[in-house]
């Protein structure tokens, strides 16, 4: 692994290649309307397209908004979404890690409407 990011820094001349560059990939849905949702994809170690991989969706926590495609698996929350992504975690349960970013003006859930229920 790292000797092909060394591999791919040389290539990429000055820009400097991180970890999450090399296990999450870089993409970007677009909406029809033009809107666009950036996201990262894990894919698991030794893939194999004969095989079926479960999906692990991770949701960022709010300071993971924006359109940097980057907060969503750093900082804060770089524990969440990494923690399927080790090599131990990729040995015993191999699969592809979704991490998509919500953006600044948005939430995944409406807090507000949300309800708690109490239990005697």
């Amino acid at each position: 692994m790292a000797l092909l990011a060394l591999f791919l820094a040389q290539l990429c001349g000055a820009v400097e290649l991180t970890r999450d560059d090399i296990e999450f990939r870089k993409f970007v849905y677009t909406k029809k309307k033009g809107e666009q949702l950036p996201y990262r994809l894990c894919v698991p170690l030794g893939y194999s397209a004969d095989r079926k991989y479960p999906l692990v969706l991770w949701l960022h926590g709010g300071e993971g908004r924006g359109s940097d495609n980057v907060r969503q698996i750093s900082k804060g929350n770089e524990k969440g979404s990494h923690v399927w992504t080790t090599r131990e975690a990729q040995d015993k349960l191999p699969a592809f890690v979704l991490a998509p970013q919500c953006p600044v003006s948005e939430n995944w859930a409406e807090p507000e409407t949300n309800r708690r229920f109490l239990y005697d």
